[in-house]
């Protein structure tokens, strides 16, 4: 390639023979790209529903229809607030439980949140999940948060994520 400066900015002339070679590489690079993206949205929308569709055991029953009793704000001063904290598996449980409640109609589309029941990949926001769900679990387990609820000692942390 030689360049040359045109108006105080640098211009290469390229060979013949290399644009050729940079149109092949370009529509490659084009190609594997759109590939890749056929390749990801067709994975993404075969993905299974996992523990989405699990039925609930015991322990998911237990938490719903009869959560242990325990003084919520003893509980809340005596564990520091950096081991208020849940695990994964306890993220997959509550995402069980929110589905089985909303297909049990325990949570419910509202006029802020009139989500599809019949959506088992975007469910209730939020808001919607804690005044219907969260809230009334934690009420009759002795007013403490659900990281307390599962896990009365705490947990240590090591990933801090707020909602």
């Amino acid at each position: 390639a030689n360049m040359c400066i045109v108006d105080g900015y640098p211009v290469f002339e390229v060979c013949p023979h290399m644009k050729d070679r940079l149109w092949v590489i370009g529509a490659c690079a084009l190609a594997m790209g759109l590939g890749g993206i056929i390749l990801t949205t067709h994975w993404l929308s075969r993905r299974p529903q996992g523990d989405a569709v699990m039925p609930p055991s015991e322990v998911d029953h237990a938490i719903v229809h009869a959560p242990v009793v325990r003084d919520g704000e003893l509980l809340h001063q005596q564990v520091p607030q950096e081991r208020w904290c849940v695990t994964l598996e306890d993220l997959l449980q509550f995402k069980r439980l929110v589905w089985h409640a909303v297909q049990e109609q325990r949570i419910t589309p509202t006029d802020k949140d009139p989500f599809d029941p019949s959506n088992a990949r975007i469910g209730p926001c939020i808001h919607t999940v804690n005044a219907q769900f969260i809230q009334p679990i934690t009420a009759a387990a002795g007013n403490l948060s659900w990281a307390l609820m599962l896990h009365p000692d705490g947990l240590a942390c090591d990933l801090f994520i707020t909602h």
